[in-house]
């Protein structure tokens, strides 16, 4: 039976079947066709029906081009120039906690103002300790620093997360 694929690609295109291969190519009518003789894969194909369906000569001959059915359009894209905005949960929890809270290395601070700018915890990370250090850029990147990165490695890679994340706009002090 000649089954006509409606997905015309150019060149046509190959499908194989539990080790059959059947090449639906363009026939003289420009029809992407293949003869199946196999009564399970035939049944398989038509199954698809929105990419396979029993060949009909007399019918495609009666069909101009323009009358034909078109592949469907591709999904449209999102332009690479749009970026989305990271959701600050995802990036780095730690760095969203809140001052005082569980995951949070700051404690509150009652008695500064309101119009002052709390102190960052990226001007702190030269007095923690090797262990608080490592503990610190646990918590911003999800997982333990490399074995043996040094002590101004993990300084750098935390602050410059910590700047990505201000320049995204999201704020580490929320």
């Amino acid at each position: 039976m000649e089954i006509r694929c409606k997905i015309e690609r150019k060149g046509g295109s190959l499908v194989t079947l539990e080790g059959a291969n059947y090449a639906f190519t363009p026939n003289d009518q420009g029809d992407h066709v293949a003869d199946v003789k196999n009564n399970s894969h035939i049944k398989r194909l038509l199954s698809i029906t929105e990419g396979y369906e029993v060949y009909m000569p007399d019918e495609a001959e009666d069909q101009t081009p323009a009358q034909k059915p078109e592949a469907p359009a591709a999904p449209a894209q999102k332009p690479e120039s749009v970026k989305q905005e990271p959701d600050p949960a995802q990036i780095s929890p730690a760095l969203n906690a809140a001052p005082g809270s569980e995951g949070s290395d700051e404690t509150t601070d009652e008695s500064h103002d309101e119009d002052e700018k709390p102190t960052n915890a990226a001007d702190d990370l030269e007095t923690l300790s090797d262990d608080d250090l490592a503990a610190k850029y646990e918590q911003v990147f999800d997982r333990k620093p490399h074995h043996n990165a040094k002590r101004d490695t993990l300084i750098e890679k935390i602050r410059a997360e910590q700047a990505a994340l201000t320049e995204a706009g999201i704020s580490s002090e929320e």
